[in-house]
């Protein structure tokens, strides 16, 4: 199939979800069962779609450039590249001989190469069963090697919610890092009149501290048959289990966290509306209007939406008095553009499931469901610094070995005015 090809066929299922539930509004009724798991099972279909026609767009795109790209890459630039390669590919050798067979399976060369990656993590702040596990002087434990950092921070992102959304900024190192604020949207120039003088009006900088929080794994276990089977792709799976975990957790503190002595969540210290009473599980067309225009217009420019998966589900549903949904899908008709994007009035959106759910059946009583605004005035922090021990002794009796992931991260606004939420009725 094509990629038109694909878009069409996804854009006649979201006609047949429509058509379902103009059924339902034309007898004045909720869908019956039936109808539910059948727009449930289409709604499924056109998400897989999307997601083919994304990946397919991005291939597109990419091939697209490679036969545009500019002048043909120097010998010497060539050597340099093939050099880091080359690198990158021994040390991802080396790293995978510690994973399978831990230090003592590594040959001597590895072991080099793994040594001016061991991480300095501090043993008073392991676990003893860790402490135990001390070679040759360290904490048990290496620095992620680049070739599998990359991969592994492509996974956390991809895992969606506030970092797909956010503006990320990487770091070396963990130390505070002060970043500056400010907010210039009230302030206006004058008018003079001749020989006048200008007037000053001085802008209000202030700064958010960066911090770097700990965020563990908690211990994966993996027997050593699967470790020393070479067909077990030991990399991959580590990685899909260390991006699960460490993308939920440090998804929900983005999201919820305090920030006081943890992340700032994207919920967290910006203002909004709440719903009248009897909007405890439900929005309507008016409220997702006063909260997109209740954020100024300089921010709207870059302005998305965010909320969980079910709210996105009633939303769905949501007709403006013409009987038009406000959710709408990326079409043929906007075939030209190079990545697929469902709007909401107009405007992209982002799925967080550590958000609050608002819908039929749950719990989003007096929480906060939805958010709109420039989240790239989010500043999601990561030290690239990540760390992972391999526990060989603490699990031997049982045939395993344990792994644990460390890193640091924070989150903050630097403009809590970017952004806005809409609170559900407490009743």
């Amino acid at each position: 199939m094509t990629t038109r090809e694909l878009v069409e066929q996804r854009a006649k299922l979201i006609a047949d979800m429509r058509a379902l539930v103009a059924l339902a509004d034309a007898s004045k009724r909720e869908m019956t069962a039936e109808e539910d798991a059948k727009w449930n099972e289409m709604d499924s279909d056109a998400d897989r779609l999307k997601s083919t026609i994304q990946k397919r767009q991005k291939l597109e795109a990419e091939e697209r450039a490679l036969d545009t790209s500019a002048a043909p890459v120097s010998a010497e630039a060539r050597a340099i590249i093939e050099t880091s390669e080359v690198r990158k590919a021994k040390e991802m050798r080396a790293w995978e001989a510690w994973l399978r067979y831990g230090v003592e399976g590594m040959t001597p060369d590895q072991r080099s190469i793994m040594n001016t990656r061991r991480s300095f993590v501090s043993s008073s702040e392991l676990p003893v069963e860790v402490r135990a596990l001390s070679t040759s002087g360290s904490a048990g434990g290496y620095m992620i090697p680049q070739g599998f950092s990359e991969e592994l921070q492509k996974y956390l992102k991809l895992f969606g919610g506030i970092r797909k959304a956010a503006r990320a900024f990487p770091t070396p190192t963990g130390n505070d890092i002060p970043w500056p604020t400010v907010d210039d949207t009230l302030n206006k120039g004058e008018l003079l009149a001749e020989n006048t003088p200008a007037t000053s009006l001085d802008v209000a900088f202030g700064q958010v501290i960066l911090h770097a929080y700990k965020f563990s794994s908690k211990i994966v276990l993996v027997s050593m048959e699967l470790l020393q089977d070479s067909f077990f792709d030991i990399n991959t799976i580590l990685r899909d289990l260390l991006g699960d975990r460490l993308g939920r957790i440090t998804s929900d503190y983005m999201t919820t966290g305090t920030g006081t002595a943890q992340p700032q969540g994207c919920t967290i210290g910006i203002t909004g509306a709440q719903g009248t009473t009897g909007s405890s599980t439900t929005v309507t067309y008016n409220q997702l209007l006063d909260l997109l225009h209740s954020v100024d217009p300089l921010y709207r420019v870059d302005g998305s939406w965010m909320f969980s998966d079910n709210t996105l589900k009633g939303i769905k549903k949501i007709v403006d008095s013409q009987g038009r949904p406000l959710w709408q899908p990326w079409s043929t008709a906007g075939f030209a553009s190079n990545i697929a994007e469902d709007t909401i009035l107009g405007y992209p959106y982002n799925i967080n499931q550590s958000m609050a759910d608002m819908g039929p059946g749950s719990p989003a009583v007096g929480n906060i469901s939805i958010l709109f605004g420039a989240f790239n005035r989010f500043i999601v922090r990561d030290v690239l610094e990540m760390t992972l021990l391999r526990l060989t002794e603490r699990y031997a009796e049982y045939g395993q070995v344990g792994f644990l992931a460390f890193m640091r991260a924070d989150s903050r606004w630097i403009n809590t005015n970017a952004c806005k939420y809409y609170q559900n009725s407490a009743t």
